[in-house]
């Protein structure tokens, strides 16, 4: 909680690959999700290759190609980025408002 980003929607997802007991620090983050979508609050995020909040689509393509899938919504789509079926990267861009949300997974 944060009297700063009330709304923010931040979820980060910790494994622990041992098979004993760890802190949190020493554990492996394996999920990000950030969503700025429709908040009072949005935290601005910066992506490798300086991809930030509010990017077009294209600013996307020209940084990491053309995605693996494009997931089409109404108002919104989401570019799929693969890589060896282990790393997932999800990047939600609106139609007006640019790039709002992603999500990161590393199996």
């Amino acid at each position: 909680n944060n009297k700063y980003y009330y709304d923010l929607e931040v979820l980060i997802g910790l494994s622990n690959d041992s098979s004993k007991k760890i802190d949190a620090k020493e554990s492996k983050v394996w999920a990000i999700y950030v969503n700025n979508y429709d908040k009072k609050t949005p935290i601005n995020f910066t992506l490798p290759s300086n991809i930030t909040t509010g990017v077009n689509s294209d600013t996307i393509k020209n940084a990491y190609g053309n995605p693996n899938n494009i997931i089409k919504e109404n108002n919104y789509k989401i570019y799929v980025y693969m890589y060896e079926y282990k790393i997932q990267l999800r990047l939600f861009v609106y139609n007006d408002i640019g790039l709002q949300a992603f999500e990161y997974k590393n199996y």
